[in-house]
């Protein structure tokens, strides 16, 4: 929901209250991704830990960065996931692709969180990212479906129970 207009009222950067399936696996993501990566050499933040410089800056639901000072203002984004719903799809896959070059992130993914469908940007050697569908991450070195895979059965689970 991060890069995507359709909930950006006024054009401010501002999203309404996710749905409960975009929260859950967002939050989830970023727990998951505390648990595999050197926290001395990195940490992960979700949309809505991070204050952007710019109010109308647009940032992705979860974001790794590489610690470099003492201030998250100075740190590197290394890694994007922006988790979307059908729909705003293709729109976002434009945005993310351009916040990638912007920031000179050589990793990010678009999940759909309605299919579970991952898509990949890379860029290797290139200037122009590539992408494909793919949910395997060369920084993280796991396959990102795999845990959500298994976050949506148990999440299907709980809310059958509702």
């Amino acid at each position: 929901m991060g890069l995507s207009d359709k909930y950006t009222p006024n054009g401010l950067g501002m999203s309404p209250k996710a749905d409960f399936k975009h929260a859950h696996i967002t939050r989830a993501l970023v727990k998951f991704i505390e648990t595999v990566i050197d926290q001395e050499k990195y940490y992960v933040l979700s949309q809505e830990q991070i204050i952007p410089k710019k109010l109308n800056s647009k940032v992705p639901d979860v974001v790794i960065y590489k610690r470099m000072t003492n201030s998250i203002y100075e740190d590197i984004s290394v890694l994007f996931i922006e988790v979307e719903h059908s729909e705003g799809f293709k729109n976002t896959w434009e945005k993310l692709e351009k916040l990638m070059y912007l920031k000179n992130v050589t990793e990010s993914f678009l999940i759909n969180y309605e299919t579970l469908e991952w898509h990949k940007y890379f860029d290797r050697d290139t200037i122009t990212p590539k992408k494909q569908i793919n949910s395997w991450s060369d920084f993280l070195k796991i396959d990102l479906n795999n845990y959500v895979k298994f976050l949506d059965k148990r999440l299907q689970k709980e809310m059958y129970k509702l």
